[in-house]
């Protein structure tokens, strides 16, 4: 039997989308949503796995990461946008709403 590995995936609080939560999909599949300040753990098999988060129409860059049997990876989402800033980004530039971060 193959050892699972971890990515750890965490929220950090922003200035904008407080009431929302971000919907989370690795390899294509959603896998839980994050509220504000939120995080949780996701196994997966070791390999290649691309992580995005969407809120509404909006979106983060699919990020590719790489874990090793037994390892865990940590990464960290939050919106670059402020209260100012935000409608600009969902309209024209959606897909840069929400920022991913490797720990």
């Amino acid at each position: 039997m193959m050892e699972k590995a971890n990515i750890h995936i965490e929220r950090r609080p922003g200035t904008v989308d407080l009431l929302r939560s971000y919907k989370v999909y690795i390899d294509g599949q959603r896998v839980g949503k994050l509220r504000e300040s939120e995080q949780f753990v996701v196994p997966v098999q070791p390999g290649d796995h691309e992580i995005i988060l969407k809120v509404d129409w909006a979106s983060s860059h699919p990020v590719t990461v790489h874990v090793e049997a037994s390892e865990e990876i940590s990464i960290y989402c939050q919106s670059i946008s402020n209260i100012i800033t935000g409608l600009y980004t969902i309209v024209f530039n959606s897909k840069n709403y929400i920022q991913v971060f490797l720990h």
